[in-house]
């Protein structure tokens, strides 16, 4: 297992825009993980509590199709550019939350931010399979989701410290 890992790793480190996308990786699982936590408070003080929690899911849900949808039209050439300038996106919804902007903006920011988290793990899921050896694909693709994913538990934990400081 760790012969095999450790030819994964060599992969990944033979990409540079994996080792960029997964460094990016860290920062919006970070926030998204924050975003899970300290906006059903936010929601349940300003707004409707759970009812409006539910609207901004389901937006969120509309966007993620609405952003598999267009992954399947939409062919840039140059699609993790577009993926990690729009990951940018998530950040910027926590901030809406800071004071909380109407709750209009804040649905169609959830659907815009589940739009790019659709449309860029399609893109990302396409690049590996065009560039990376179909015999390595499941372990590259299984450590590049073990680092993207290891700073989720730890944005979860500190989403509460971290809303104290401010």
């Amino acid at each position: 297992m760790l012969v095999e890992a450790r030819e994964g790793v060599r992969e990944v480190l033979a990409r540079r825009w994996m080792v960029a996308g997964l460094v990016c990786d860290l920062v919006v699982n970070f926030a998204l993980a924050i975003l899970f936590v300290l906006p059903p408070a936010i929601v349940k003080a300003h707004y409707g509590g759970a009812r409006d929690w539910g609207f901004l899911l389901t937006a969120g849900a509309i966007g993620g199709l609405a952003g598999s949808a267009v992954a399947l039209r939409y062919k840039p050439g140059r699609p993790l550019l577009v993926t990690y300038i729009t990951a940018f996106l998530i950040p910027l919804q926590l901030l809406a939350y800071v004071p909380p902007l109407p709750l209009v903006v804040l649905l169609f920011g959830s659907a815009l931010l589940f739009w790019q988290i659709s449309l860029g793990n399609a893109f990302w899921a396409t690049m590996e399979q065009q560039h990376v050896p179909p015999d390595a694909l499941a372990r590259v693709d299984s450590l590049l989701w073990l680092g993207s994913l290891i700073v989720y538990p730890i944005g979860l934990a500190a989403a509460g410290p971290i809303a104290s400081a401010i």
